[in-house]
C-alpha cells in the first residue's frame, strides 16, 4: 500500500512528541501483521506512507500450516 500527498509534510522528528496516535497505531499494527511501515515527509513537500505485509505468512499462522 502506498499513500501519499503534496500537502505541507511534517517534521518526522516531531513525530514522536505528538499528542495524535493515528500514525503509531496504524505502524502497530502493521507490526502485529510482521509488516513493514516506512514514513517520508518533507516540509513543504508532502508525505509519503508506504506499507508492506507477508500475507502468505499470515495464511500460514490462521491456517496453522
Amino acid at each position: 500500500i502506498l499513500i501519499y500527498d503534496n500537502g505541507i509534510g511534517f517534521d518526522l522528528n516531531l513525530l514522536d512528541k505528538k499528542e495524535g496516535i493515528g500514525i503509531k497505531q496504524i505502524e502497530a499494527r502493521v507490526q502485529l501483521m510482521e509488516g513493514d511501515f516506512k514514513i517520508e515527509s518533507m516540509l513543504d513537500k508532502g508525505t509519503q506512507i508506504e506499507i508492506s505485509i507477508p500475507t502468505i505468512e499470515i495464511e500460514k499462522k490462521v491456517l496453522n500450516v
